[in-house]
């Protein structure tokens, strides 16, 4: 910590139910940034009169609908990211709960062989 010349700050502390609020990554911040910013011009080119561009593309309707299937697929990643943020802490909760059950197994040998036995010092390998 001191060789950098400046001090580490410590992690935050855990949220409720003992794991870290979720955030937002930067590139999905991007995403709804850059999708503001079009929201933001659609809005300017209705009212702009006698908007009509030679791209059809560019046109106020099409724009919207470019704009809506954005929002769409956002909305979309952002449901498959919910869902497997909430896989990955139901695999750490099950590898927590092996890890208990293992101790227990060994805590269970141990009273029932005693810890010189065999079966125990087959057992505590793991």
């Amino acid at each position: 910590m001191n060789l950098r010349g400046i001090r580490l700050s410590k992690k935050p502390p855990a949220g409720e139910g003992g794991s870290n609020p979720k955030t937002r990554s930067t590139s999905e911040q991007s995403f709804g940034s850059m999708l503001r910013v079009g929201k933001d011009v659609l809005e300017v080119i209705k009212t702009v009169a006698g908007y009509a561009p030679a791209n059809t593309n560019l046109t106020v309707a099409n724009f919207t609908t470019y704009l809506a299937g954005m929002d769409t697929k956002n909305s979309s990643v952002a449901a498959k990211q919910e869902q497997y943020d909430d896989a990955v802490e139901a695999r750490v909760d099950l590898y927590n709960q092996l890890d208990k059950k293992v101790s227990k197994i060994k805590l269970a040998i141990a009273a029932q062989y005693g810890k010189t036995s065999n079966e125990y010092i087959d057992v505590v390998k793991y």
